[in-house]
């Protein structure tokens, strides 16, 4: 059983890597190199690139905060220290390929609070699709200020049918959770014993990993916190516009953030070299942005973010005494963890 899970997971990263590779030589298949030189030559990032920075990592603080919340029914977490589980899962997907980072995140998490990693693991993916839902909806806003183009219609059906059939399921838990808990029950009730006790107790720890979104006040204040981290990430993008000579316009630095974390959700490289550049690209260019200057704009952004959250990383694993060994294996146990988890 391990072996095969290796095997998978080194086919995902080989899988990531390619999608990754093939999307950064489409990025600069047609792109004037000496005008991008020329181009981040010539940017003036004092003091742009400073807020811009600033603004990114303020919005992890508020990820740390959403954090906090979503497991405050059961653990007493610290701002810090949540925002430094959320932060150490953004830079290990900086590190390894096909977001590794999501389970890594998942079993700090567990670690640090004591919570079953079903339970975490069920938390991280919830912040991930009200994510997608927020950057959905930023989109879909954006639309009536800037023209969209055929592409972002498709991106935006397609995200539509995915978080809409992942809310299905949320929601379906969150109003009848013992209904869900049975279901379960009924369905493993033909395997082993200890594989039927195993199912129970992972559909639980599940159930109580959305239980912060029960009550509608509750629902209401995640959904405002998850809509400030993405405004504070926009302002990561709108922050380096002058430092290229593009308008400060917050709809383009919305359309731009929201095609470019939609089009990284498929895993890929590390840091997502080659999708982010691809697809930030695009969005400015549909905005009229020279493709020279829009591709150096998409250099420095991010390098804005891919800098400052892997140092801070690096520092958290040295913090806790972690190596990178070891957060990969509490990555892997995670994993093995999600199938069979023990009561």
């Amino acid at each position: 059983m391990g072996k095969s899970r290796l095997i998978h997971n080194r086919w995902l990263a080989i899988l990531g890597a390619v999608i990754g590779v093939g999307l950064l030589c489409v990025a600069g298949r047609n792109v004037h190199w000496r005008e991008v030189r020329e181009a981040l030559a010539g940017a003036r990032l004092f003091p742009w690139l400073l807020f811009a920075v600033a603004f990114y990592l303020a919005g992890h603080v508020v990820r740390g905060l959403r954090t906090q919340r979503l497991v405050s029914r059961d653990a007493d977490l610290t701002l810090a220290t949540a925002t430094n589980v959320v932060v150490l899962g953004y830079a290990v997907n900086n590190i390894l390929p096909a977001r590794l980072g999501e389970i890594a995140r998942a079993g700090m998490l567990a670690e640090r609070t004591g919570l079953p990693v079903a339970q975490t693991l069920t938390v991280t993916l919830l912040e991930r699709i009200l994510d997608g839902w927020v950057l959905f909806l930023l989109l879909a806003l954006t639309s009536f200020a800037v023209p969209m183009q055929g592409w972002m219609h498709e991106i935006m059906r397609i995200a539509a049918i995915v978080f809409f059939l992942a809310t299905t399921g949320i929601v379906t838990v969150l109003v009848a959770p013992n209904s869900f808990i049975g279901f379960v029950s009924r369905h493993a009730s033909r395997l082993p014993d200890n594989w039927h006790d195993r199912a129970i107790h992972t559909a639980i720890h599940v159930a109580q990993g959305l239980a912060y979104l029960r009550r509608p006040s509750q629902a209401a204040r995640i959904l405002g916190l998850s809509t400030i981290v993405w405004l504070f990430e926009s302002c990561l993008f709108l922050m380096l516009f002058p430092a290229f000579h593009i308008p400060m316009h917050l709809s383009w630095a919305i359309l731009a953030l929201t095609v470019t974390n939609l089009g990284i959700l498929i895993p890929s490289t590390p840091g997502f070299i080659g999708p982010f550049h691809h697809f930030c690209k695009i969005a400015l260019m549909a905005v009229g942005v020279a493709e020279a200057t829009a591709f150096s704009c998409a250099i420095m952004i991010h390098l804005a973010f891919f800098i400052p959250i892997t140092l801070w990383g690096v520092g958290i694993i040295m913090w806790y005494g972690l190596e990178l060994g070891s957060t990969i294996a509490m990555a892997q146990s995670a994993k093995q963890l999600t199938v069979a988890e023990r009561p």
